[in-house]
């Protein structure tokens, strides 16, 4: 099935979406948030992305990416409904809509119980992946697992793609390629059909991308493999270096699938490009329908600015491990880079950027200006916080520090409202948890208040506590 699948794929084909929600930028690299009281416009509209899937029967040359169902309940049973009316009736495209996940047989699990048949996978082996880098030997031992685990589930397109592939040494990128040959191979089936060696955090040109084909080309082409651009404009050089990809992998006769975003789609930092409207100058004569901007929603940006190269590279070599993207729930950190605390200054709390632990940590310590809560109640705060946006919506400032709150005064609260939700593998058996109440509580006494007051240390709340 997997071959005639992929021979009706054209030479060189588009992803008409990157994962549905991302993180929201701020202004560019300078440090400063936008309006605190913006929402962030980085949630998915479920009926326009059933319209999209309607249209990949006729479309032969884009998929959709959804987000990972790993992230919250809400977002596991929202990808389940979605591959559920892909794979429906006469449209059969759930292979075309897949799931974007992190390089762990606990999120392919999970995918795959949602319905995926399309999987792209991270995993981070770069010099700057801190604790939460893999060596390439440990990837492709989990990539094992997860390919065998997906071959015997029906699973017909694996993307085996390397986070900060850019930051990662040559030589374990070529190991890596290797890797995916041999357990192809030792599998049986074309299980891993795709690599993808993103420039994450937006720093290099097209230099190094020819280096890649140069010394790599010949190797991907042997394995088999689709290769996939994904690229952030921290430098300005992402459209410029979308096109080289193109002329490289054609040159070597690889089939390539370029990545877009709607045009109003933030990303992070200086944005992921190209955009819809952008993908005809990487792709002569490819388009995306004008209305496919519609999949993700919330409040418009007031602005948005570009940087130049000198301070991209600058912020970059001073901040490493606070660049995030999409899904990387691990080092969330804080996206302004600041350490005066003050408000615009915060974390934004979208579905993505309201996850991670470390985002919670940084404002408990910085902005409230006590001890941060310990690991296992950040992870849990975490967990609420990304179900919480996922079932209100995008949400002011205010929710994170709210929540950032409560978990240093009432940890074994949230420990508890965590543990309720059960384990990933329940998620989709059991209802969705009930968030109201703790959201009417944090907008009542955090959210609102804040209209008032420009910085957190004058919070009226913080010397007044009442349990939720």
């Amino acid at each position: 099935m997997l071959e005639t699948e992929q021979q009706q794929l054209p030479d060189t084909f588009l992803v008409g979406l990157r994962e549905a929600i991302q993180t929201p930028p701020r202004d560019s690299l300078h440090g400063r948030m936008l309006d605190v009281h913006l929402a962030p416009p980085c949630q998915i509209i479920e009926n326009q992305t059933m319209k999209i899937i309607d249209d990949l029967k006729e479309r032969e040359d884009y998929f959709v990416e959804l987000p990972t169902p790993i992230s919250s309940p809400s977002a596991a049973h929202l990808v389940h409904r979605l591959l559920s009316y892909a794979d429906d009736g006469e449209r059969k495209v759930a292979h075309r809509v897949p799931v974007h996940t992190r390089m762990k047989k606990i999120d392919a699990r999970l995918a795959i119980q949602a319905g995926a048949r399309a999987i792209h996978l991270y995993g981070n082996s770069s010099e700057n992946g801190g604790s939460s880098a893999r060596t390439v030997e440990e990837l492709k031992v989990e990539l094992k697992d997860i390919a065998e685990i997906a071959r015997d589930n029906g699973v017909v397109h694996l993307r085996a793609s390397l986070e900060h592939a850019t930051d990662t040494p040559p030589e374990e990128i070529g190991k890596f390629v290797d890797g995916i040959k041999e357990i192809n191979t030792e599998l049986g089936a074309k299980v891993i059909t795709a690599l993808g060696l993103p420039d994450t955090n937006g720093v290099v040109d097209s230099d190094w991308y020819k280096k890649v084909f140069t010394d790599l080309g010949d190797k991907i082409k042997q394995a088999g493999l689709i290769f996939f651009v994904h690229l952030h404009d921290d430098n300005q050089q992402a459209l410029a270096n979308a096109k080289k990809i193109v002329e490289l992998a054609r040159e070597k006769d690889i089939p390539v699938v370029v990545e877009t975003v709607p045009d109003f789609y933030p990303g992070e930092r200086n944005g992921t490009r190209p955009r819809f409207s952008e993908l005809g100058e990487v792709l002569p004569g490819r388009s995306i329908p004008k209305d496919f901007n519609n999949i993700v929603g919330g409040s418009t940006w007031l602005e948005k600015r570009t940087i130049d190269i000198e301070e991209a590279l600058r912020l970059y070599q001073e901040a490493l491990h606070t660049h995030v993207a999409g899904v990387h729930t691990i080092k969330m950190g804080n996206y302004g880079n600041s350490q005066n605390g003050t408000m615009e200054n915060l974390p934004a709390p979208g579905t993505y950027s309201i996850m991670g632990k470390n985002n919670f940590a940084w404002v408990q310590e910085n902005v409230l200006k006590i001890e941060k809560s310990p690991d296992d109640v950040l992870q849990a705060v975490s967990l609420i916080g990304r179900e919480l946006a996922a079932q209100k919506g995008n949400q002011p400032h205010g929710y994170t520090i709210g929540l950032a709150y409560l978990a240093a005064m009432m940890p074994q609260y949230i420990l508890d409202k965590a543990e309720s939700f059960g384990i990933p593998e329940q998620w989709l058996e059991n209802d969705i948890p009930d968030l109201s109440i703790l959201h009417d509580y944090i907008k009542l006494h955090f959210s609102e208040s804040l209209a008032e007051n420009t910085t957190i240390y004058q919070h009226p709340f913080l010397d007044n506590h009442t349990s939720v």
